[in-house]
């Protein structure tokens, strides 16, 4: 009886202690080279259709990509009817980056999330896998994939 008890008690200071741990700032760059690889691959304007598991027409977006001063890499992405939101990359590798968003308000959730999103280079295009998640411990998760192209 007494071990229910602490266990009841762990799963509630648990769920405590998620709803107070909500992203309170922007999620730091990743540090890179002003030359580095990753830049020359992904400076520039792409355009693509995003699915998610909430809409079932795909949407389309463009990614905004260029190098700060100081050698990370940032973007910002564009969904019509959405508006702009800052990203930066958080991890990258020969394949593959990571980027996350700022806190920004989601059209379809009505509240602020923040999207984490997986990306694999395929050529001359980027495909990728997305998840715009709350940034309190309320509310429903979007998950969805995305392709784009270069546009300039």
């Amino acid at each position: 009886m007494q071990l229910a008890f602490y266990a009841a008690g762990g799963v509630a200071a648990a769920i405590a202690l998620a709803a107070t741990a909500a992203p309170k700032a922007f999620a730091a760059p990743l540090a890179t080279r002003r030359d580095s690889i990753l830049a020359a691959r992904i400076d520039g304007t792409w355009a693509g259709h995003r699915s998610s598991s909430i809409s079932l027409r795909p949407q389309q977006f463009t990614m905004s990509w260029r190098t700060a001063p100081d050698g990370h890499v940032t973007g910002m992405v564009n969904v019509p009817g959405e508006g702009k939101y800052p990203v930066n990359v958080v991890w990258a590798s020969d394949t593959a980056f990571i980027f996350e968003s700022a806190p920004h308000l989601s059209r379809v959730l009505h509240e602020r999330v923040v999207m984490r999103s997986l990306v694999h280079f395929k050529g001359d295009q980027l495909a990728g896998t997305f998840d715009a998640r709350p940034t309190k411990y309320k509310g429903r998760t979007i998950t969805g994939s995305f392709d784009a192209v270069r546009s300039s």
